[in-house]
Protein backbone atom coordinates (compact mmCIF):
# COMPACT_ATOMS: atom_id res chain seq x y z
CA UNK A 1 0.00 0.00 0.00
CA UNK A 2 1.12 3.54 -0.98
CA UNK A 3 -0.53 6.81 0.53
CA UNK A 4 -2.62 7.25 3.11
CA UNK A 5 -4.84 4.42 4.41
CA UNK A 6 -7.63 3.60 7.49
CA UNK A 7 -9.40 1.06 9.23
CA UNK A 8 -12.65 1.93 11.08
CA UNK A 9 -15.20 0.17 12.89
CA UNK A 10 -13.86 -2.71 13.66
CA UNK A 11 -11.80 -5.19 11.16
CA UNK A 12 -10.98 -8.68 10.92
CA UNK A 13 -8.12 -8.76 8.00
CA UNK A 14 -7.71 -12.43 6.91
CA UNK A 15 -4.67 -13.14 5.21
CA UNK A 16 -5.14 -16.62 4.26
CA UNK A 17 -8.74 -16.51 3.35
CA UNK A 18 -10.70 -18.74 1.53
CA UNK A 19 -12.79 -17.89 -1.66
CA UNK A 20 -16.19 -17.29 -0.28
CA UNK A 21 -18.10 -18.87 -3.25
CA UNK A 22 -16.57 -22.11 -2.45
CA UNK A 23 -14.98 -21.98 1.18
CA UNK A 24 -11.73 -23.44 -0.32
CA UNK A 25 -8.25 -21.82 0.52
CA UNK A 26 -5.58 -21.62 -2.40
CA UNK A 27 -2.37 -22.60 -0.83
CA UNK A 28 0.06 -20.09 0.35
CA UNK A 29 -0.95 -16.90 2.29
CA UNK A 30 -1.04 -13.22 1.79
CA UNK A 31 0.66 -10.39 2.69
CA UNK A 32 0.18 -6.41 3.76
CA UNK A 33 3.02 -4.29 2.95
CA UNK A 34 3.03 -0.76 4.07
CA UNK A 35 5.22 0.82 1.79
CA UNK A 36 8.01 3.49 2.22
CA UNK A 37 6.63 6.91 2.74
CA UNK A 38 3.13 5.22 3.15
CA UNK A 39 0.67 5.63 5.90
CA UNK A 40 -1.88 3.24 7.76
CA UNK A 41 -4.16 4.57 10.35
CA UNK A 42 -5.92 2.35 12.36
CA UNK A 43 -8.61 4.61 13.81
CA UNK A 44 -11.22 2.02 15.00
CA UNK A 45 -13.02 2.29 17.66
CA UNK A 46 -14.08 -1.51 17.47
CA UNK A 47 -10.62 -2.99 17.08
CA UNK A 48 -8.20 -4.38 14.19
CA UNK A 49 -7.54 -7.72 14.22
CA UNK A 50 -5.10 -9.03 11.14
CA UNK A 51 -4.43 -12.78 11.46
CA UNK A 52 -4.32 -16.00 9.14
CA UNK A 53 -6.65 -18.88 9.02
CA UNK A 54 -4.96 -22.25 9.40
CA UNK A 55 -6.15 -24.62 6.77
CA UNK A 56 -3.74 -27.51 7.42
CA UNK A 57 -0.43 -29.03 6.24
CA UNK A 58 0.68 -27.24 2.90
CA UNK A 59 -2.09 -23.94 3.67
CA UNK A 60 -1.57 -22.96 7.88
CA UNK A 61 -0.92 -19.28 7.38
CA UNK A 62 2.42 -19.73 8.91
CA UNK A 63 4.09 -17.42 6.07
CA UNK A 64 1.48 -14.55 6.43
CA UNK A 65 3.07 -11.54 6.93
CA UNK A 66 2.60 -7.69 7.63
CA UNK A 67 5.72 -5.56 6.28
CA UNK A 68 6.18 -2.19 7.60
CA UNK A 69 8.31 0.13 5.75
CA UNK A 70 6.46 3.15 6.42
CA UNK A 71 4.28 4.27 9.50
CA UNK A 72 1.62 2.14 10.86
CA UNK A 73 -0.39 4.33 13.60
CA UNK A 74 -2.57 3.11 15.91
CA UNK A 75 -5.06 6.37 16.87
CA UNK A 76 -8.65 4.90 17.75
CA UNK A 77 -10.80 4.30 20.59
CA UNK A 78 -10.35 0.50 20.81
CA UNK A 79 -8.01 -0.46 23.60
CA UNK A 80 -6.70 -2.96 22.08
CA UNK A 81 -5.55 -4.16 18.82
CA UNK A 82 -3.78 -7.35 17.67
CA UNK A 83 -1.26 -8.56 14.97
CA UNK A 84 -1.54 -12.11 15.27
CA UNK A 85 1.08 -12.86 11.89
CA UNK A 86 4.25 -11.79 11.80
CA UNK A 87 5.09 -8.11 11.81
CA UNK A 88 8.09 -6.92 9.95
CA UNK A 89 9.17 -3.39 10.69
CA UNK A 90 11.95 -1.55 9.38
CA UNK A 91 9.62 1.68 9.51
CA UNK A 92 7.62 3.32 12.27
CA UNK A 93 4.98 2.26 14.32
CA UNK A 94 2.99 5.28 16.25
CA UNK A 95 0.68 3.95 19.25
CA UNK A 96 -1.01 7.04 20.05
CA UNK A 97 -3.69 5.59 22.69
CA UNK A 98 -4.24 1.61 23.89
CA UNK A 99 -1.99 -1.27 23.24
CA UNK A 100 -0.62 -2.69 19.68
CA UNK A 101 -0.14 -6.61 20.33
CA UNK A 102 2.07 -8.01 18.63
CA UNK A 103 1.84 -11.87 19.38
CA UNK A 104 3.24 -13.95 16.54
CA UNK A 105 6.97 -12.15 16.14
CA UNK A 106 8.87 -10.64 13.46
CA UNK A 107 12.21 -8.90 12.49
CA UNK A 108 13.25 -5.50 13.13
CA UNK A 109 15.79 -3.30 11.15
CA UNK A 110 15.66 0.05 11.68
CA UNK A 111 12.43 0.68 13.19
CA UNK A 112 11.05 2.48 15.54
CA UNK A 113 7.89 2.17 18.37
CA UNK A 114 6.81 5.25 19.88
CA UNK A 115 3.81 7.43 21.15
CA UNK A 116 2.10 7.61 24.74
CA UNK A 117 0.17 4.09 23.84
CA UNK A 118 1.76 0.66 24.55
CA UNK A 119 3.33 -1.68 22.58
CA UNK A 120 2.64 -5.47 23.52
CA UNK A 121 5.26 -7.86 22.47
CA UNK A 122 2.86 -10.69 23.09
CA UNK A 123 4.55 -13.81 21.27
CA UNK A 124 6.12 -15.50 18.77
CA UNK A 125 9.92 -14.53 18.24
CA UNK A 126 11.69 -10.98 17.63
CA UNK A 127 14.62 -9.45 17.54
CA UNK A 128 15.06 -5.79 16.96
CA UNK A 129 18.56 -5.02 15.64
CA UNK A 130 20.92 -2.13 16.57
CA UNK A 131 19.12 0.27 15.13
CA UNK A 132 15.88 -0.18 16.13
CA UNK A 133 14.28 2.28 18.83
CA UNK A 134 11.59 1.72 21.76
CA UNK A 135 10.53 5.18 23.26
CA UNK A 136 6.79 3.96 23.71
CA UNK A 137 5.51 2.09 26.87
CA UNK A 138 6.06 -1.35 26.47
CA UNK A 139 4.55 -4.90 27.65
CA UNK A 140 6.35 -7.98 27.08
CA UNK A 141 3.50 -10.97 27.97
CA UNK A 142 4.95 -13.60 25.78
CA UNK A 143 7.15 -15.19 23.45
CA UNK A 144 11.07 -14.13 23.28
CA UNK A 145 11.68 -10.82 22.80
CA UNK A 146 15.41 -9.10 22.49
CA UNK A 147 15.94 -5.85 21.73
CA UNK A 148 19.79 -5.12 20.46
CA UNK A 149 19.16 -1.05 19.90
CA UNK A 150 18.10 1.89 22.13
CA UNK A 151 15.31 1.07 24.94
CA UNK A 152 14.26 4.73 26.37
CA UNK A 153 10.76 4.25 28.09
CA UNK A 154 9.62 7.24 29.78
CA UNK A 155 6.21 5.58 30.57
CA UNK A 156 5.76 1.62 31.82
CA UNK A 157 7.75 -1.38 31.09
CA UNK A 158 5.91 -4.75 31.89
CA UNK A 159 6.83 -8.07 32.07
CA UNK A 160 3.62 -10.55 32.40
CA UNK A 161 5.15 -13.34 30.32
CA UNK A 162 7.55 -14.81 28.29
CA UNK A 163 11.32 -13.62 28.24
CA UNK A 164 13.03 -10.18 27.11
CA UNK A 165 16.37 -9.38 26.98
CA UNK A 166 17.60 -5.59 26.56
CA UNK A 167 20.83 -6.13 25.14
CA UNK A 168 21.58 -2.69 23.60
CA UNK A 169 21.74 1.11 24.58
CA UNK A 170 19.31 1.60 27.69
CA UNK A 171 18.51 4.73 28.63
CA UNK A 172 15.62 4.27 31.01
CA UNK A 173 13.08 1.59 32.02
CA UNK A 174 10.33 4.44 32.53
CA UNK A 175 9.02 5.49 35.48
CA UNK A 176 7.74 2.31 36.76
CA UNK A 177 8.92 -1.32 36.10
CA UNK A 178 6.63 -4.04 36.94
CA UNK A 179 7.39 -7.49 36.64
CA UNK A 180 4.70 -10.59 37.38
CA UNK A 181 5.82 -13.28 35.14
CA UNK A 182 8.14 -14.53 32.67
CA UNK A 183 11.53 -12.95 32.79
CA UNK A 184 13.30 -9.60 31.86
CA UNK A 185 17.47 -9.66 30.98
CA UNK A 186 19.17 -6.37 31.46
CA UNK A 187 22.63 -7.15 30.01
CA UNK A 188 23.58 -4.71 27.88
CA UNK A 189 24.23 -1.42 30.17
CA UNK A 190 22.83 -0.39 33.11
CA UNK A 191 19.16 0.77 33.44
CA UNK A 192 17.14 3.47 36.00
CA UNK A 193 13.77 3.47 36.86
CA UNK A 194 11.71 5.44 39.05
CA UNK A 195 9.42 2.83 40.58
CA UNK A 196 9.80 -1.00 40.72
CA UNK A 197 7.32 -3.71 41.55
CA UNK A 198 7.93 -7.84 41.20
CA UNK A 199 5.53 -10.13 42.28
CA UNK A 200 6.22 -12.98 40.54
CA UNK A 201 9.08 -13.83 37.28
CA UNK A 202 12.65 -13.24 37.13
CA UNK A 203 15.01 -10.10 36.83
CA UNK A 204 18.32 -11.66 35.65
CA UNK A 205 21.43 -10.04 33.77
CA UNK A 206 24.88 -8.87 34.78
CA UNK A 207 23.76 -5.13 34.01
CA UNK A 208 22.93 -2.53 36.98
CA UNK A 209 19.21 -1.78 37.93
CA UNK A 210 18.83 1.36 39.78
CA UNK A 211 15.36 2.08 41.60
CA UNK A 212 15.63 5.83 42.45
CA UNK A 213 12.16 5.38 44.55
CA UNK A 214 9.72 2.84 46.09
CA UNK A 215 10.73 -0.94 45.44
CA UNK A 216 8.17 -3.63 46.11
CA UNK A 217 9.12 -7.12 46.57
CA UNK A 218 6.35 -9.75 47.04
CA UNK A 219 7.33 -12.87 44.97
CA UNK A 220 9.61 -13.81 42.04
CA UNK A 221 13.76 -13.87 42.01
CA UNK A 222 16.68 -12.26 40.86
CA UNK A 223 19.73 -13.93 39.78
CA UNK A 224 22.54 -13.19 37.46
CA UNK A 225 26.03 -11.38 38.36
CA UNK A 226 24.43 -8.13 38.34
CA UNK A 227 22.85 -5.62 41.09
CA UNK A 228 19.76 -4.34 42.07
CA UNK A 229 20.22 -1.13 43.95
CA UNK A 230 17.20 0.38 45.43
CA UNK A 231 17.85 3.74 46.52
CA UNK A 232 15.14 4.20 48.57
CA UNK A 233 14.58 0.83 50.28
CA UNK A 234 12.12 -1.94 49.29
CA UNK A 235 8.85 -2.98 50.87
CA UNK A 236 9.59 -6.74 51.31
CA UNK A 237 5.89 -8.83 51.67
CA UNK A 238 5.72 -12.88 50.74
CA UNK A 239 7.99 -15.19 49.03
CA UNK A 240 11.12 -13.37 46.93
CA UNK A 241 14.84 -15.17 46.32
CA UNK A 242 18.03 -14.13 44.99
CA UNK A 243 20.87 -16.43 43.02
CA UNK A 244 23.75 -16.84 40.84
CA UNK A 245 25.72 -13.68 42.36
CA UNK A 246 22.88 -11.26 41.79
CA UNK A 247 23.33 -8.26 45.07
CA UNK A 248 20.53 -6.31 46.29
CA UNK A 249 21.53 -3.60 48.01
CA UNK A 250 18.99 -1.56 50.10
CA UNK A 251 19.64 2.52 50.69
CA UNK A 252 17.14 4.66 52.05
CA UNK A 253 13.99 2.63 54.44
CA UNK A 254 13.11 -0.78 53.50
CA UNK A 255 10.41 -2.70 55.55
CA UNK A 256 9.33 -6.45 56.22
CA UNK A 257 5.64 -6.78 57.11
CA UNK A 258 3.36 -9.70 56.82
CA UNK A 259 5.36 -13.31 56.46
CA UNK A 260 8.54 -13.57 54.86
CA UNK A 261 10.60 -15.71 53.24
CA UNK A 262 13.91 -14.66 51.30
CA UNK A 263 15.94 -17.36 50.19
CA UNK A 264 19.62 -16.11 49.00
CA UNK A 265 20.12 -19.94 46.96
CA UNK A 266 17.21 -19.45 44.76
CA UNK A 267 17.68 -21.74 42.32
CA UNK A 268 20.23 -23.93 40.34
CA UNK A 269 22.13 -21.72 37.90
CA UNK A 270 25.93 -20.65 39.10
CA UNK A 271 28.13 -21.68 42.05
CA UNK A 272 27.87 -17.62 43.40
CA UNK A 273 25.92 -17.33 46.01
CA UNK A 274 23.77 -14.17 46.25
CA UNK A 275 24.08 -11.17 48.83
CA UNK A 276 22.03 -8.69 50.65
CA UNK A 277 23.19 -5.92 51.25
CA UNK A 278 22.68 -2.90 53.65
CA UNK A 279 24.67 0.01 52.66
CA UNK A 280 24.00 3.86 52.51
CA UNK A 281 23.52 4.32 48.78
CA UNK A 282 23.53 7.96 48.93
CA UNK A 283 25.85 8.20 52.47
CA UNK A 284 22.35 9.51 54.48
CA UNK A 285 21.95 5.80 56.42
CA UNK A 286 20.39 2.63 55.74
CA UNK A 287 17.05 0.93 57.94
CA UNK A 288 15.73 -2.37 57.50
CA UNK A 289 12.55 -2.54 59.76
CA UNK A 290 11.49 -6.01 60.11
CA UNK A 291 7.38 -5.00 61.12
CA UNK A 292 6.43 -9.10 60.65
CA UNK A 293 3.84 -10.54 62.31
CA UNK A 294 4.36 -14.11 60.64
CA UNK A 295 7.91 -14.12 60.61
CA UNK A 296 10.79 -13.15 58.92
CA UNK A 297 13.33 -16.40 57.69
CA UNK A 298 15.83 -15.52 55.67
CA UNK A 299 18.30 -18.64 54.31
CA UNK A 300 19.89 -20.41 52.00
CA UNK A 301 18.69 -23.33 49.61
CA UNK A 302 21.49 -26.37 50.08
CA UNK A 303 21.43 -27.52 45.57
CA UNK A 304 24.30 -29.29 46.68
CA UNK A 305 27.12 -29.53 45.42
CA UNK A 306 27.21 -27.63 42.05
CA UNK A 307 25.83 -24.54 44.53
CA UNK A 308 28.04 -25.02 47.69
CA UNK A 309 31.36 -24.51 46.57
CA UNK A 310 31.04 -21.39 48.15
CA UNK A 311 28.62 -20.45 50.74
CA UNK A 312 25.80 -18.19 50.67
CA UNK A 313 26.05 -14.91 52.99
CA UNK A 314 24.17 -12.40 53.78
CA UNK A 315 26.13 -9.08 54.68
CA UNK A 316 23.08 -7.33 56.37
CA UNK A 317 23.39 -5.48 59.56
CA UNK A 318 20.62 -6.81 62.64
CA UNK A 319 16.88 -6.09 61.69
CA UNK A 320 14.91 -3.65 64.24
CA UNK A 321 12.25 -6.13 64.82
CA UNK A 322 9.11 -4.17 66.16
CA UNK A 323 6.53 -7.20 65.31
CA UNK A 324 4.78 -9.03 68.21
CA UNK A 325 5.35 -13.15 67.53
CA UNK A 326 8.13 -15.42 66.65
CA UNK A 327 11.51 -14.57 66.53
CA UNK A 328 13.40 -13.40 62.93
CA UNK A 329 15.89 -15.94 61.67
CA UNK A 330 18.69 -15.33 59.43
CA UNK A 331 19.93 -18.69 58.52
CA UNK A 332 22.89 -17.38 56.10
CA UNK A 333 26.22 -15.65 57.44
CA UNK A 334 25.39 -12.28 58.84
CA UNK A 335 28.15 -9.76 58.32
CA UNK A 336 28.03 -6.55 60.39
CA UNK A 337 29.14 -3.21 60.80
CA UNK A 338 26.39 -1.56 61.44
CA UNK A 339 23.94 -1.93 64.14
Amino acid sequence: MGGSSTAAGYIYLDLNASDPNTGVSDAGSGALTISSGATFDDQSDGGLYIYANNWGPGDDGSAAAVNNAGTFVKSGLATTSTIATRFNNTGTVEVESGTLSLSAGGIDVGATYQGAGTVNFSGGTRMLDAASIITANATFSGGATTVNGSYNVSGTTTVSGGSAILAGSLAALGSSLNISAGSLQISGSNASVDAFTQSGGLLEGSGTLTVSGAATLSGGSEGGSGTTLAQGGAAFNGSFGLDGGRVLQLGGSSTATGYIYLDLNAAIRTQAPAILALEPCNRSGTIFDDQSDGGLYIYANNWGLATTARPPRSTTPAPSSSRVGNHPTIATRFNNTGW
